[in-house]
This record gives structure tokens, sequence and C-alpha cells, in this order.
């Protein structure tokens, strides 16, 4: 099997994270063996059984952080709960995915580059549009990113 085979939307963004639409399971085995993946962030509303049981039999972190696709404002604790993996080694690499990898994700990657890469805002927007990350999420990062830089900093 290929990287990004039956993968929507794969990308390595950092040695810490990778994003992508929903994986089957063949792709959660790869990502475990090949990328060392020690956590999944799920941003869907649901769950899949087949997720669920591959994270408790591999020993993978989940975190659930379901995202509703026309509510484009995470909440502060959400962000805090998602950006907080990063410190701790034991926890990264991780995959962070939503259904098709592109809105609700980007939003997720956007702040992690935002907040966590310090990552200028403009270099920011410009990845999401380069990345077709729906209009309205690019606006919610571009009003909210000061508030959530002193919220992350402190």
């Amino acid at each position: 099997m290929k990287a990004g085979q039956n993968l929507y939307n794969f990308t390595k963004i950092s040695d810490e994270l990778y994003k992508s639409g929903q994986p089957d399971l063949s792709l959660l085995y790869f990502l475990k063996e090949n990328c060392q993946i020690k956590t999944i962030v799920n941003l869907r509303t649901k769950i899949e059984n087949f997720e669920k049981d591959f994270v408790q039999n591999q020993g993978i972190y989940l975190l659930h952080i379901p995202l509703l696709f026309f509510l484009r404002n995470p909440k502060e604790k959400d962000i805090l709960r998602f950006l907080e993996l990063f410190n701790d080694s034991q926890k990264c690499p991780v995959l962070v995915h939503c259904r098709n990898g592109k809105d609700r994700t980007g939003m997720m990657v956007a702040l992690f580059r935002l907040l966590y890469q310090n990552w200028p805002i403009q270099k920011v927007l410009e990845e999401m549009k380069q990345n077709r990350v729906n209009f309205y999420w690019k606006l919610s990062i571009q009003f909210r990113w000061k508030g959530l830089k002193n919220i992350w900093k402190s």
C-alpha cells in the first residue's frame, strides 16, 4: 500500500501532525505502522465503530472534538485540548481528520500553524486558500486569531 492510497486529503503537516479525511481501517493500520501515529483527533460528530475498535486495540489515544460543519467556531477549551497534545511526546504524532479533511480539519491545522508553530496570520490564510478551505472558516480564523493567541500563551 502506498502513502495516501485510499486516504482522502492526506498530508503531512509537520513531524507531529498529519491531516486527512476519514481514513478506512486499512489506512489506519498503514498510518500506525508507517507514520507511528499515537493519537487520532476525530472532528466528526460521530466516530465510526471500526475507528473506536482500532484505537482501543492498538493503544492509540482518541480525542473526539465534534465540530459541526456549519458552526465555524471551535470552543476555546477544545482548541486548547488539541494544541496541548503537541506538548506531550507520548501523544505525537497526531492524525486529525473530519469527513473530507478540508474545512474542519483545515481550521484545526490553521490553529496549529498559527498558535503552535507561530506562523503569521497572512501565511496561515494563504495556506487555507490553497487548500480550498471554506471562506467562512477562514473568516473565523481571521477575526479570532489575536484572542486565541492570548489564550494559548496563558
